[in-house]
């Protein structure tokens, strides 16, 4: 009968003897690689960038895959294709709601978080989206806590050092027996350790490509810990196709549960989509930007957008002279950057202006200094730890007027309530997009809103496709609401 076989964590085998269902199998899980047309193998042998996830050889593919494949086979053909798992585990049992409710030290989860919570143990790997400011750390530590109660070691995986800190702070406080390995730091006799991608990958082994000659050792402290590993949580899993991320997981052979947290998954295209839903599996659990508006739990974001026409560019530029000259040395551009920072200072906004440059956001700061009497510092990934952490507890306390800050806040960082973010950087990335106008979203106790300025950018063709697919995804997110102006917003909040 056909079926497929879950053999480990990692490893499905689709077992047939119908070649109509192997080569729809094939077919459902190839595809192109983006940028393809850029390799050596297209341009010297004309590849066509077709990458397939199932091995015809072997008739395998990643477990985290199956899912599609079998919705795939049930379009089709109209099969129901049953799954055979080979694998012994005693699944957790993470007890009533109630129970998952109260699991955390000084902290009650939400009801959403108990469902996602509840979700994760029953369907034992997936990636859970879960909205900027929606507490995606609380429900990842009410899993751990349950998983570690349970007996199960778990391996939290990050990318950044901020957020390793950020993260086992949460934890500790939470009640959780944690520990961290980055940083120049490996404390790994704990239940949970947190660690950064970067420190567990530089203990794998690696190999010449050329001539596989090993020419980094794997560290055995490393390797034993990966293979420890019952619970496997990846943070921030739209990161989760880069090559060390997929060494790293392939590495926990043992972890039963593989969950993914984000705010936007699969985002980026479908190789990369496909190469975390093997790791991980297809989004089982999601709440909306729109859920929490309406409940109150975030701040309603109101976005305008200002064309830009001036000045008109060559079309013919490559796009990082276009950008330059567009977006971060454009006077006019800039201007309107600083017309809106102060107009919204002045007001009693609390402001965040995010650039992708740090060139931009010093001349923006230049350009600030000739307004006498607002407090306005700009942060970026040079400065130190200790000088960002103070300028952002400057603006939660309100001593700061207008924050700029460089793509350091896009993750990691914890900013505090603001009531305006000005979005000067342009760029095209939905994730960063969903990311930065996350930032401004933490809801607030005096007019649960917040101001969101984007630009409509018409100077060259590069910058205007990155606008138009910024509006795209603006205008089709039920939870954002596009404005002429804030006017309305503006009145209402003075006259209160």
């Amino acid at each position: 009968m056909t079926h497929f076989q879950i053999e480990t964590n990692q490893v499905a085998r689709l077992i047939t003897d119908d070649f109509r269902i192997r080569n729809q199998v094939a077919k459902a899980l190839t595809f192109q690689l983006p940028n393809f047309r850029f390799t050596k193998a297209h341009k010297k042998n004309g590849w066509d960038g077709s990458l397939c996830f199932f091995k015809r050889h072997s008739s395998t593919t990643s477990t985290g895959l199956i899912g599609l494949a079998i919705e795939n086979i049930k379009k089709n053909f109209g099969i129901d294709i049953p799954v055979v798992d080979m694998r012994k585990f005693t699944p957790v049992d993470p007890g009533t709601a109630k129970d998952i409710e109260g699991c955390l030290a000084e902290k009650t989860l939400r009801d959403y978080q108990v469902s996602a919570v509840q979700t994760i143990f029953a369907k034992t790997r997936g990636i859970i989206q879960s909205p900027t400011g929606s507490g995606k750390t609380v429900i990842a530590a009410g899993a751990v806590k349950i998983a570690n109660t349970a007996g199960k070691k778990v391996l939290f995986l990050t990318h950044q050092k901020e957020l390793l800190y950020q993260t086992h702070k949460s934890f500790v406080s939470s009640g959780i027996d944690s520990g961290i390995c980055g940083d120049s730091t490996k404390d790994l006799n704990h239940q949970t350790v947190i660690a950064t991608v970067q420190t567990l990958f530089y203990g794998l082994e690696k190999k010449d490509k050329r001539t596989l000659r090993i020419t980094r050792p794997a560290n055995p402290e490393i390797i034993a810990l990966l293979k420890s590993i019952d619970f496997l949580v990846i943070d921030e899993a739209h990161r989760g196709d880069a090559m060390s991320f997929q060494a790293i997981c392939d590495e926990c052979s043992n972890a039963y549960y593989r969950i993914g947290l984000t705010a936007t998954p699969l985002m980026k295209g479908l190789f990369e989509d496909l190469a975390l839903i093997g790791q991980t599996g297809e989004i089982i659990f999601r709440i909306t930007i729109k859920d929490l508006v309406d409940r109150g739990l975030l701040a309603q974001p109101y976005i305008q957008f200002l064309r830009i026409t001036t000045p008109l560019l060559k079309q013919n530029l490559q796009y990082a002279t276009a950008y330059k000259q567009g977006i971060v040395e454009n006077e006019y551009r800039n201007l309107l950057i600083i017309d809106k920072g102060v107009g919204f200072a002045r007001s009693g906004l609390t402001t965040l202006i995010l650039v992708s440059k740090i060139n931009h956001g010093k001349a923006l700061l230049h350009m600030f200094s000739k307004f006498s009497g607002l407090k306005i510092q700009f942060i970026h990934g040079s400065k130190d730890t200790e000088t960002r952490d103070t300028a952002l507890k400057a603006l939660a306390e309100k001593r700061l007027d207008i924050l700029i800050s460089s793509t350091i806040s896009d993750e990691g960082v914890d900013i505090p309530a603001v009531s305006a973010v000005i979005l000067a950087g342009g760029m095209k990335s939905p994730i960063k997009l969903y990311q930065r106008i996350g930032r401004g979203m933490r809801p607030k106790e005096d007019g649960n809103w917040v101001l969101i300025v984007d630009f409509i950018d018409l100077t060259n063709k590069h910058l205007a496709r990155h606008s138009k697919e910024r509006f795209g995804l603006i205008r089709e997110e039920p939870g954002f609401e596009i404005v002429p102006d804030f006017n309305f917003l503006l009145k209402a909040s003075a006259a209160a």
